[in-house]
């Protein structure tokens, strides 16, 4: 199957875990203690910022503590997602695919619930949180399977 060819090897799995956990804490300090590093606030190529003015691919100042919580967040889940078990076996894919199928479910009833109760700011803030939700629900509903499955062949 091609799709076996496009995993990860194995070990990407254990640097994602490091990943998604550095990005929590990260992001807990940013956003939960309200913590903005000043050696972060740098000069970066914007193709579009609006703060105090609309500009255009341009270079802005912007203190880049929140992207380094994205990029660790949504880097570590993905290797997470994509990476192959140690033990890959064919019964794996089976749970893979009802785990995705179940993801996206549970994942569009969010959105949904979302779209519905969350207004303005907080829809935007609900909206950032569905850049890592599908991923994270993925990686928990494929655990809970391989437990299971493993608990129904022992």
């Amino acid at each position: 199957m091609i799709l076996k060819k496009l995993l990860l090897p194995s070990y990407c799995k254990i640097i994602g875990y490091i990943l998604t956990i550095t990005g929590i804490f990260c992001s807990y300090v940013r956003f939960g203690l309200g913590i903005k590093p000043a050696f972060l606030e740098v000069k970066v190529f914007a193709i579009y910022s609006s703060i105090f003015q609309a500009r255009y691919f341009s270079p802005v100042y912007n203190n880049i503590s929140e992207e380094i919580c994205g990029v660790l967040l949504l880097s570590g889940l993905f290797l997470m997602t994509f990476s192959r078990e140690r033990q890959e076996q064919n019964s794996l894919w089976r749970l893979r695919y009802r785990s995705m199928f179940l993801a996206v479910f549970i994942n569009t009833l969010l959105l949904l619930f979302a779209t519905l109760f969350f207004f303005g700011l907080g829809f935007l803030v609900m909206m950032t949180l569905h850049l890592f939700s599908l991923l994270l629900i993925y990686n928990i509903i494929f655990f809970i399977a391989r437990i299971r499955s493993k608990r129904s062949t022992a």
